[in-house]
């Protein structure tokens, strides 16, 4: 009697645990879906209402006097978030006008299929690219110069998955807040 009572027991009390355990990585899951989430839709949002910003919209069409504040103003921006991301404001061409990358200068737009969608229709184009083996998502927002209501360049958004979902882990595994 003791032996079915303690095999009972130890079946019972498995039970209970493998439920906890499921139902914390449950919970776990939620949390980091959760995480991932908002820093993308802080990002996109961000980067939406940069794209909206007077100082970006006019600087779009004034080549001349752009460098002198353009570039500064997009190597000092910081999202609200922590995803590592990067920022290109191109022209109607796709030509780099300025960036937020930092070490090195990044390559052009020109020649981007989704281009055309982007300055000639003003959709916003959401796409995914390898590159150096990693994945890669962009999402372009056309810029709207004011005095014509019409798109003059693209706000090119990029960021790593991998590189998100690795600092959403890293909270995870040391119980810290992801940088």
């Amino acid at each position: 009697m003791v032996l079915i009572v303690g095999v009972l027991s130890y079946r019972v009390t498995d039970s209970l645990v493998l439920t906890n355990q499921q139902d914390s990585l449950r919970a776990d899951a939620t949390l980091a879906a959760q995480q991932i989430e908002s820093e993308i839709n802080g990002l996109v949002r961000d980067a939406r209402s940069l794209a909206a910003n007077g100082l970006v919209r006019n600087a779009i069409v004034d080549s001349q006097g752009r460098s002198v504040y353009l570039q500064p103003f997009f190597s000092d921006y910081r999202p609200s978030g922590k995803v590592l991301f990067s920022l290109t404001l191109t022209d109607f061409r796709g030509q780099r006008v300025a960036h937020t990358y930092r070490g090195h200068q990044p390559g052009s737009y020109i020649g981007a299929a989704w281009l055309p969608a982007v300055i000639n229709r003003a959709q916003t184009h959401v796409g995914h690219a390898e590159q150096d083996g990693l994945s890669v998502l962009t999402v372009a927002w056309p810029v709207i110069y004011p005095a014509t209501g019409q798109p003059e360049g693209a706000l090119v958004l990029e960021w790593r998955p991998k590189q998100l979902l690795s600092q959403v882990a890293g909270s995870f595994m040391y119980g810290a807040d992801y940088a």
